[in-house]
């Protein structure tokens, strides 16, 4: 007598609930994969930016780590060729950037993208000194020996002092922007 209706009641219970359970298995799985998967690939981010590509930037100056490497990195040791070096990625790259780019701006051939504005142009010139693999590369061709470590030096000490720079310029930018002339629909761009 319970069989009819332990068939139609009980086992499509029965059936729910199992779809349920995998259904809640399945996306709590995916849900965890996925963060985990996120917080991993955030943290290998955070080395590499941090750790590897500075340390494999060092290795391939081929600089010796010693006190005599060291001390060629002191003023009192500083060339005219790590001087040039220095003043060229710090000056030179900033203010070519900025010139150039305004002399494009100023003959029509480009203009700024929307709420650009001269201040972030420059920060953008600094930020192209912060790129050292061509002028290690010269730096390896042109000259050898203790000069060749002294313009070394003198790039990597340059492109960490225009990182450094850039990054105290762009913390005084504001932290977010609107894309375009805001309406009310619009949302603002987060800048990072």
């Amino acid at each position: 007598m319970w069989a009819p209706i332990n068939a139609l009641l009980v086992m499509p219970l029965i059936y729910i609930y199992t779809y349920i359970y995998i259904y809640i298995y399945i996306y709590i799985y995916i849900y965890i994969y996925i963060y985990i998967n996120i917080y991993i690939f955030w943290l290998w981010e955070a080395i590499n930016a941090l750790l590897v590509m500075p340390l494999f930037a060092l290795a391939n100056t081929a600089i010796p780590l010693t006190h005599q490497a060291a001390a060629l990195a002191l003023p009192p040791s500083a060339t005219p060729i790590s001087l040039g070096i220095g003043m060229g990625l710090l000056l030179g790259k900033p203010m070519g950037i900025f010139v150039f780019s305004q002399l494009a701006i100023r003959l029509g051939l480009c203009r700024l993208p929307e709420e650009m504005n001269k201040r972030h142009l420059a920060t953008v010139g600094m930020l192209g000194s912060i790129g050292f693999t061509m002028s290690l590369l010269l730096v390896d061709k042109s000259v050898s020996g203790a000069l060749a470590v002294q313009g070394k030096l003198a790039v990597i000490i340059a492109s960490s002092t225009a990182a450094l720079i850039s990054a105290g310029i762009m913390s005084r930018f504001p932290r977010f922007m609107s894309t375009r002339a805001s309406t009310s629909t619009d949302k603002p761009a987060v800048v990072r």
